[in-house]
This record gives structure tokens, sequence and C-alpha cells, in this order.
């Protein structure tokens, strides 16, 4: 068992901890807050004050570890082994116990599947009575998005799962399609409920788990979070790099060109040299779409996760279905016919529409009555 990998986990348990009352306590500094009012970022219909009211009464513990990867039951060792005696003891003194199980619990002698290992990492294996010697130990709620959660394919996965629910084991992150490993799992305990949502921002591309579409089904997999990294950059910064680039223009003549192989400088990289003029030509053509401290007081979104999920939701939902071939032309009536869709707005739009239709064709102000054609656009849409 490791320490927590922050990124994975840490997310995992303040989830936890907020569910249950539990305050979780950090070692770093709080930075000052900036941009906009928290309290515009949630519905006002639902206040986060409300939301986050429990009836878990005080004095609820909740134990946590990191990454749980054993290949065999441990619970026999506690006999010969007073330092590991005293850790599990805090476990199952806990109201609960969380840990991150990174390891696939399957009987290899009978098993079908085969490993799938990716970029050289190794396929971790355990013994499939682990699952019931980490009960024993003390463990209640586990988390199973992880990089190692198809080792051994999807066989692996499912038989893992299946070994989780035999030993009562409450587990989160691994399903049959996307919808399956985002949901939410729960531990009822004698002095509160508790739940558990496990995500992964590392994994092989083929361990994401993925919603059907048509009648395609779902694959199975991990819940994948992905990360997009943005760069602030200060005015200072922006101008210092401003300076790297003069200065590097100015001083171009030192430093010898493709063309002059021949003598050539070795401290004078051409492929540095390249890398930071791209750098900062990026900054300078960007430089009056980087006011990200105007646009976060806005409230307005700076990452690019809102226009992927639109562009995903509005057009490769509708777009990208089994065989579908699309000319410019109809691919954008069916488009502005769903971006009204989705944005709610198609009861208005087509009474305004039938409205206009009849204006024109009949120079009266009442609109014809409701036919099959309008249900069919909307069904298109």
């Amino acid at each position: 068992m490791s320490l927590l990998r922050p990124l994975r986990l840490t997310f995992v348990l303040c989830v936890a901890a907020q569910a249950s009352g539990v305050p979780v306590a950090s070692t770093q500094e709080r930075a000052p807050a900036s941009g906009p009012s928290p309290s515009r970022l949630f519905d006002p219909r639902r206040p986060p004050g409300r939301e986050l009211e429990t009836s878990v009464a005080d004095g609820f513990t909740l134990a946590a570890v990191g990454d749980c990867i054993i290949s065999r039951p441990l619970a026999p060792a506690l006999p010969r082994d007073a330092g590991f005696a005293s850790v599990v003891k805090i476990l199952r003194d806990a109201d609960a116990a969380f840990g991150n199980f990174e390891n696939s619990a399957i009987d290899i002698r009978e098993f079908k599947g085969s490993p799938h290992a990716w970029s050289g990492d190794w396929a971790l294996l355990a013994q499939p009575e682990v699952a019931r010697d980490l009960k024993a130990l003390g463990f209640d709620i586990l988390a199973r998005a992880n990089n190692h959660a198809l080792d051994w394919g999807l066989e692996g996965m499912r038989e893992t799962d299946r070994r989780l629910d035999e030993a009562g084991l409450v587990h989160a992150g691994t399903g049959e399609h996307r919808g399956a490993a985002r949901a939410a799992r729960y531990l009822e305990t004698e002095k509160g409920r508790i739940g558990i949502v496990s995500m992964a921002s590392t994994f092989p591309e083929f361990a994401e788990a993925l919603p059907p579409r048509g009648q395609a089904p779902g694959r199975p997999g991990v819940n994948a979070l992905k990360t997009t990294r943005l760069t602030f950059v200060t005015p200072a910064m922006m101008r210092a790099l401003v300076t790297i680039s003069d200065a590097l223009a100015a001083g171009r003549k030192d430093c010898p060109g493709p063309q002059e192989t021949a003598a050539a400088d070795p401290a004078c990289s051409t492929t540095q040299r390249q890398a930071v003029r791209r750098t900062v030509g990026y900054y300078q053509r960007n430089l009056p779409y980087m006011r990200y401290d105007d646009y976060l007081a806005r409230g307005w979104p700076i990452g690019t996760g809102v226009v992927e999920g639109a562009c995903g939701h509005l057009v490769k939902d509708r777009m990208q279905q089994a065989g579908m071939r699309w000319t410019q032309t109809g691919a954008q009536a069916v488009l502005d016919l769903r971006a009204v869709r989705l944005n709610g707005d198609w009861d208005a739009y087509w009474q305004a529409h039938r409205q206009r239709q009849h204006q024109r064709l009949y120079a009266a102000a009442t609109p014809l009555p409701a036919v099959v054609e309008d249900q069919a656009l909307e069904f298109a849409a």
C-alpha cells in the first residue's frame, strides 16, 4: 500500500468526507480567491449549503490508504507482524475504510483472457482470495478506475468486479459502459451513507468506457477523466519572452542557419532556436485573446472542455453514427434543427416558423393545426 496519488484519489476522498461531514485538512495554504463569486457557479435553486447538509452524526471516522497492490492474502501475517497489525486496527476501528484497488483478482489457472499491459508496464496480478482478504483487513469501499484496471482485459476487469462483489466490498470506477463506470456506489453504515465516485486521469486508450451510440452498445472500461493543461502567463513573463525573442533575432547572425552546416556552432541548436521562436510567436499572436483574469471575473469558461463537450454532444453524437454520409448543406440543416431542440426552443421556434409560413402563403395570422411533419423534423434533430 502506498501513499495517495493526488489527482486520482484526493477527489474521491474529499467527496466521501463531505458526504459524511468529516473535515478534510490540507497542509498547503489556500490561495486567495479570484474570479467570479462561487455562488455564481451553482444553481440558485439548489444552494451548496443545503446540498452539503448531511444526517451523519459527529464522530464518524473514515480511514483511507492509497494503492492496494498485493498479490496474495495478508491477513495471515497479522499475528507475527505487530506493525502491520497496528495499521490494520486503524482500518477495522474506522466507520469506513477506503483504498484504491490497483490490481486484478483473477484465477490464472482457469482464466480465459490474456494480459493487456501498455507502454511496457507490468500486468499486475492478485490471487482471487485477495478480495475477501481486503474485507477481512477492514476495507469497505474501493476505487477501481486506474491504469491497471484492464491489465488483463475486459475478462480480468469483470472477474475482479465479480470477486469484489462476492466479498461484500463496495467499488466504483469500472462498468459495462460509461454510465455504469461513472455511477456512484454507496456504503450503508450505522452512522450514515457513504458515496464513492472513482475516476482515472492516467489510462490506456483502450481502457476508457464509452457510451452506447445508436444500436451499438457501449464499451466496457474505466471512468476516464480527461484533462487539459493551461499555462497562465503574467504580463511580466510575457515581456520577458518578448525580450528573449528580440535578443535571439538581434543575434541571429551569430547562429548559423541550416544551410551553413559546415560552420554550424554546436552550442546554437537549430531545433532549440525554432522551438523558442514558435513559442514566443504563439504568445505574441494570441496575447489579445489571453486576458484570463478578465474572463474569470466575468464568469466565462477559459478551458476547452465546454467547447469540446458541445461539439461532441451537438455534432458528433448525431452526425457520426454508423453508415452516415453528409453533404455540407444537409449537415448544416440538421445541425440547425438540433441546436434549436437541444436549447429547449423547439416549440417556440416551430410555432413562430409556422406562423410566418402561414402569413406568407395565406396572408393570415392564424397558423395551421399541427401535423405529423412537426414530429418528424423534431425526431430528425
